[in-house]
C-alpha cells in the first residue's frame, strides 16, 4: 500500500480531499471524514507517494521514473477485443490484467516460466500465454482463473519423424519447444503458434487439438500473422523469409524474400491488402502479398522487434532496439513521428481497438501509453509492488455497490483520469494551489472516484 503523504507532514494542517462525481459537481471532506465515509461513498482513498524527478527522455507531464510494470522485461501484449483489457507477458514469469482505460492493475497471474506471447480469443473470454516451459496456456480473461491445466514436454525435435507427426490426438500440452507467438484467427476457431524447434503449430478451438504441424522453414520461427478473413497464415524468422500458408488446412503457398536478416515481426492491414515486416536488418518492409513485391522502410537504427497497424490501417507503428518507437503511414511507409521515452529495447506494441491509444513495452520493464494519432506520450503503467520506493503514484480503491466486492488500483502521478471524470486538487501544506478541474491527476494528493 501506497504510503500517505501526509504521514510525512506531521503536526501540519489535514489537507483537504475533494471527490469527484460524473457529473461534475463535487464534495468537500476532511481525510479523517473521508476515511470515515468511505464505505458508503463506496471507496476509501489511500494518499500517494512522495515526488520523484521526471525521467529526461518523457516529454510528458507524466513521470515514470522508478515507475514499472513489471519485474522483468515486458516481452508480450495484447488487448481484449473490447478495449477493456490488456493484457501484459514479462520475463518475470507472470502476467498481468490491467483495467482501460485508467491503466490501473486488476491482477497478476503467474505463468510460472518466462513469458513470450500472449493472445486474446475473439469472444475476450479466454487469454493464451505461450513462453519458456514449452506449454501453452489457458486462463479466464476475466478474473485469470486457470481453464486449463498442461503439462511441459521435452524440448526439441528429438526425433525426425515427427516432421510428419500430424496426429490429431495431441494438444496443447504437447508443445515441443519454447513458444515464441501466438495468433487466434478472426473467427476464433484456429489457434497458431510458432516455435523455437523451428515448427508451427495449428490447433482448433475451443477444445485445443492438434490439426497439423508444419516443419517447412530452416530456422527458428519469431512471428506469425493471420489474414483478416483468416485464410492465409504468414510465417517468418530466422531463415530471412516469410512464408504463406492457407488454412485451415496448412498446404504451402509462396515464399517472400527481401530481408537481410532474421524477420522478428510482421503484421496485416485490416483490409488484408498489406503485409508490413520487421527484420534484424533494420528494415520494415511493406508487402503487397498478391503480387509479392515489397518496399524497404528505413528509420530505425536497429532491430526492428514489433509491429501493429491501427484499426482503420492508417498508422503502422513500429517498435525496435533502438529503444524508439516509430509511426509510419500504410501502404507507403511515409513517416509520422518518432517516440522517446524507453530506455532499452522495444520489444512490443499493440493499439487499443478505438485506434485512440498505443502501448509499447520494453526490457527496460515498462509499459508505456500514447495517444494517437499524434503520439503525445500519456505515461507508464504501474504495478506498486515492481516500482521504486519513490516512485510517484496514486492509490486508491472502489467498492462496487452491488457485488461488494473492493478494487485496489494504483496509477502513476499525472495519469489520465477515467473518462466522465473530473480531477479536482486539494490542498496540501507546502505546495497549496487552488482546486481547478483537470484532466490529469497530480501528486498533490489527488484522488478520484465515482460516489453512488
Amino acid at each position: 500500500m501506497a504510503k500517505n503523504h501526509m504521514d510525512e507532514n506531521r503536526g501540519a494542517a489535514e489537507p483537504e480531499v475533494f471527490a469527484i462525481s460524473r457529473d461534475g459537481s463535487k464534495w468537500k471532506l476532511s481525510r479523517r471524514d473521508l476515511l470515515k465515509a468511505g464505505a458508503a461513498l463506496g471507496g476509501a482513498v489511500i494518499g500517494g507517494r512522495v515526488l520523484a524527478e521526471e525521467g529526461k527522455k518523457v516529454e510528458s507531464d507524466v513521470s515514470c521514473n522508478g515507475v514499472f510494470a513489471h519485474e522483468g522485461g515486458v516481452q508480450a501484449l495484447a488487448i481484449s477485443p473490447d478495449g477493456k483489457r490488456l493484457f501484459s507477458g514479462s520475463k518475470d514469469g507472470a502476467i498481468k490484467i490491467w483495467a482501460l482505460p485508467e491503466g490501473a492493475l486488476v491482477k497478476t497471474i503467474e505463468h510460472k516460466a518466462e513469458v513470450c506471447s500472449l493472445a486474446i480469443s475473439q469472444d475476450g473470454k479466454a487469454v493464451f500465454s505461450g513462453g519458456a516451459d514449452e506449454v501453452i496456456k489457458r486462463w479466464s480473461a476475466l478474473n485469470g482463473t486457470p481453464l486449463e491445466s498442461l503439462n511441459p514436454s521435452p524440448y526439441g525435435r528429438t526425433d525426425p519423424s515427427k516432421k510428419k507427426d500430424d496426429s490429431a490426438s495431441k494438444s496443447l500440452a504437447e508443445r515441443t519447444s519454447l513458444v515464441e507467438c501466438i495468433a487466434i484467427s478472426l473467427d476464433g476457431k484456429t489457434l497458431v503458434s510458432c516455435n523455437h524447434d523451428n515448427s508451427v503449430s495449428l490447433f482448433s478451438l475451443p477444445d485445443g487439438k492438434l490439426l497439423k504441424t508444419l516443419w517447412e522453414n530452416t530456422d527458428n520461427v519469431d512471428c506469425l500473422a493471420i489474414s483478416p478473413d483468416g485464410k492465409i497464415l504468414y510465417v517468418a524468422g530466422g531463415d530471412k523469409t516469410i512464408r504463406r500458408w492457407s488454412l485451415p488446412d496448412g498446404a504451402p503457398l509462396e515464399t517472400l524474400q527481401g530481408h537481410e536478416g532474421t524477420v522478428y515481426c510482421c503484421a496485416v492491414s485490416p483490409d488484408g491488402r498489406t503485409l508490413a515486416s520487421g527484420s534484424y536488418d533494420k528494415t520494415i518492409r511493406l508487402w503487397s502479398p498478391e503480387h509479392g513485391s515489397s518496399k524497404a522502410v528505413e528509420g530505425h537504427t536497429g532491430t526492428v522487434r514489433c509491429l501493429a497497424v491501427s484499426p482503420d490501417g492508417k498508422i503502422l507503428a513500429s517498435g525496435s532496439y533502438d529503444n524508439t518507437v516509430r509511426l509510419w503511414s500504410p501502404p507507403d511507409g511515409a513517416p509520422l513521428n518518432t517516440l522517446n521515452g524507453h530506455t532499452n529495447n522495444v520489444t512490443c506494441v499493440a493499439i487499443s481497438p478505438d485506434g485512440n491509444t498505443l502501448y509499447s513495452a520494453s526490457a527496460d520493464k515498462t509499459i508505456r501509453r500514447w495517444s494517437l494519432p499524434d503520439g503525445k506520450p500519456l505515461g507508464c503503467l504501474m504495478d506498486i509492488a515492481a516500482s521504486t520506493s519513490d516512485a510517484k503514484g496514486i492509490q486508491y480503491k472502489i467498492t462496487d455497490t452491488v457485488t461488494g466486492q473492493t478494487t485496489t488500483y494504483t496509477l502513476p502521478c499525472g495519469s489520465p483520469i477515467p473518462p466522465g471524470s473530473i480531477c479536482t486538487c486539494n490542498c496540501v501544506p507546502g505546495a497549496r494551489s487552488v482546486p481547478v478541474p483537470s484532466t490529469h491527476c497530480t501528486c498533490n494528493q489527488v484522488h478520484y472516484w465515482y460516489p453512488n
